[in-house]
């Protein structure tokens, strides 16, 4: 069987999606993979680090838009990002937080 030309630019473009779906789902398997291990990424940035459900996220952005502290935008960012650790600072035990885009 001989392949035409047609056949090579469908063969082509199929590897192209191939490799499009692949990369997506790399990413989401590191995702994935930060979001159970984050303490081993980073443990040594922050004490008792805790990763935020999305409505714990959503409560802490509510407030800060409420009190002025952040803008739409910075809000909107906030809800995209991949990860959010609350902890405590190793040095001086305040609050602190880490946003995470893998």
């Amino acid at each position: 069987m001989a392949f035409t030309v047609e056949d090579f630019a469908d063969l082509l473009r199929l590897l192209d999606t191939l490799t499009t779906h692949v990369d997506y789902l790399r990413g989401e398997a590191l995702e994935a993979r930060y979001h159970r291990h984050f303490a081993a990424y980073f443990g040594r940035l922050a004490r008792r680090f805790r990763l935020l459900d999305s409505a714990q996220l959503g409560d802490l952005v509510e407030d800060a838009l409420d009190g002025g502290k952040l803008s739409e935008d910075e809000a909107d960012a906030l809800r995209a990002a991949d990860l959010v650790l609350s902890g405590r600072s190793p040095t001086d035990g305040t609050d602190l937080y880490l946003v995470i885009e893998v």
